[in-house]
């Protein structure tokens, strides 16, 4: 597992605050569900990103206690299971009514874009700290940028693809 510095956390820990991004574009929406579930998907997602990536269980100060050890691992869970969660939410409601190729296209090279920034945060060398670091912020900058963009109802990209939808 690797072991980061404070300021690693700390980098890593306020690119989780990105995910706040599709929050407040979630609040933008008039769908009901959108404006609700959206909003409260991802600040749950926000906060437990920031606290599984961010080290507030696992400290760089810490001697690798048990309780931290325990309390690191339930934020991992937790966090793969929201970031999960936020994934089936944004597919299922921006990817799932797509109405022209053009359409699934452009959709289809965002997703593949951004998940490729996940790919390289996961296939980092574990002694290689800042280059996880790197992709790992790459990863949430790109994502909940993403989120914000494919909301529909919400402005940004769908609006571009969908214009009588924004109006």
């Amino acid at each position: 597992m690797r072991k980061k510095t404070r300021m690693q956390s700390l980098v890593v820990g306020l690119s989780s605050l990105l995910y706040f991004l599709p929050v407040r574009t979630s609040l933008r929406s008039d769908a009901w569900w959108i404006h609700t579930v959206g909003s409260i998907l991802y600040s749950i997602i926000a906060l437990a990103s920031t606290l599984a990536d961010g080290g507030f269980a696992d400290p760089p100060w810490t001697t690798g206690s048990h309780h931290y050890a325990v309390l690191s691992g339930r934020l991992q869970i937790l966090d793969r299971w929201t970031a999960t969660a936020g994934l089936v939410y944004i597919i299922s409601m921006s990817v799932w009514p797509l109405v022209s190729i053009q359409e699934t296209f452009v959709h289809g090279v965002i997703t593949f874009a951004v998940l490729f920034f996940l790919h390289r945060a996961r296939h980092t060398h574990v002694d290689d700290t800042w280059q996880w670091v790197f992709w790992q912020s790459l990863w949430h900058l790109a994502s909940s940028v993403a989120i914000a963009s494919l909301l529909p109802g919400c402005g940004g990209l769908y609006c571009v693809l969908q214009p009588a939808a924004c109006k």
